[in-house]
């Protein structure tokens, strides 16, 4: 009797185990998927408020609405993919499919999560400025990369991103949203620009602005900085 148990046992367990993993999505992440409704709920809230989503990397915002931020992000994962979409992915290993809600369709389901779009581009030239879209991506690029590097330790930073030439301190250290404030450039053949960029939330204040110092024609940054307003 008892070795008859110790055989049933096992393959108990493991029709058990296969009526689980056979069961839906639903049923088995129920627990995930509760917890991202309450995280998408309060996102769309935000949203009302703000009239913008959160950016992606906007860590204290997150974490005030409720995500648990770890070194590589948050837990879930957000994503802003557009100005009016966003997903919420739960990740675990290394290989999809994943757990996800897309905002757009308000649905959960096991996909891949969608490339964020940067830009709407609706053609090649930024409006009102003699460069590209593509030249403004870079140069706001830089800038968030400015904000990265100089979190490292002195020896280890790209010493042009940023630089202080005007010996004014580099004091951004989170990113947000930028719009370009001026530019201006001493010779319009050579292709460098110096391109100044505000805050969103500042272009209606004074303060420093960061500027980027960029070439154009080849969309490189040259290097960033702080500038105080005259």
């Amino acid at each position: 009797m008892t070795k008859r148990i110790l055989i049933l046992i096992p393959i108990i367990l493991v029709v058990i185990g296969l009526i689980y993993f056979n069961l839906p999505f639903e049923i088995t992440r129920k627990s995930d998927i509760n917890l991202g409704n309450i995280l998408a709920g309060k996102i769309e809230q935000f949203k009302k408020k703000n009239n913008e989503l959160p950016n992606t990397d906007d860590w204290k915002v997150l974490e005030e609405l409720g995500f648990k931020t770890e070194m590589l992000g948050t837990d879930p994962t957000y994503q802003k993919i557009n100005d009016n979409e966003f997903e919420l992915i739960f990740l675990e290993g290394f290989d999809g499919p994943y757990l996800l809600y897309n905002s757009k369709s308000d649905n959960w389901s096991m996909d891949f999560p969608k490339p964020p779009q940067k830009f709407k581009l609706q053609d090649k030239s930024e409006e009102n400025y003699p460069w590209s879209k593509e030249v403004t991506e870079a140069a706001i690029d830089a800038i968030l990369f400015s904000i990265e590097n100089n979190k490292k330790a002195e020896n280890e930073r790209n010493p042009n991103f940023p630089s202080n030439p005007n010996n004014v301190p580099f004091t951004l250290t989170d990113s947000t949203e930028f719009e370009i404030a001026g530019y201006s450039t001493i010779d319009e053949e050579k292709e460098t620009y110096w391109i100044s960029f505000k805050r969103k939330s500042e272009m209606l204040m004074s303060g420093p602005s960061i500027i980027v110092e960029i070439n154009i024609k080849t969309a490189k940054a040259i290097q960033v900085y702080m500038n105080a307003d005259a």
